[in-house]
């Protein structure tokens, strides 16, 4: 079953037909932790940096923010899962600069720095699979087999 993610939402999966995917990600990062020892995929679809700029909606939405959003997955794999989650593959989809190369706020940049700093608070690495430049993407990734989709097409 296709289960799609909405910007600040997030998924986690142990059901090989499921497919999680998200859309038209810019700045935005697909954050995606896979445990292929038992077929666990989760996703986060990532806005924002640091929940410090609205901690009322990282409250409600934590999958919004890069800081809270890894520990909501780390807490849920090995939590609800019971699954170890220092065997974790961790990818970054997206982080593309929104406006141009130029870009003041750098968002995208900031992102993909703000999960790999919270993967470092558990030991964790993430690797940059497909991030950067001017191209919107979109992802899907299975759980059967952890293999992941990347659509790109320009912004703007």
């Amino acid at each position: 079953m296709d289960i799609a993610l909405g910007i600040g939402e997030y998924a986690v999966s142990n059901r090989p037909e499921d497919v999680l995917k998200t859309y038209a990600l810019g700045s935005c990062v697909a954050l995606l932790m896979y445990q292929p020892g038992v077929k666990l995929m989760a996703m986060a679809h990532i806005a924002l940096p640091d929940s410090r700029l609205s901690p009322e909606l990282a409250r409600r939405r934590p999958a919004y923010f890069a800081d809270t959003a890894v520990a909501l997955l780390i807490h849920k794999i090995a939590g609800e899962y019971r699954c170890p989650f220092d065997r974790l593959i961790v990818g970054m989809i997206g982080g593309a600069e929104a406006l141009s190369a130029a870009d003041v706020f750098q968002v995208g940049t900031r992102n993909l720095a703000a999960i790999e700093t919270a993967l470092r608070q558990y030991r964790l690495r993430g690797r940059r699979i497909d991030t950067g430049g001017l191209w919107a993407r979109s992802v899907a990734a299975r759980v059967a087999d952890g293999e992941v989709s990347i659509y790109l097409y320009p912004m703007g």
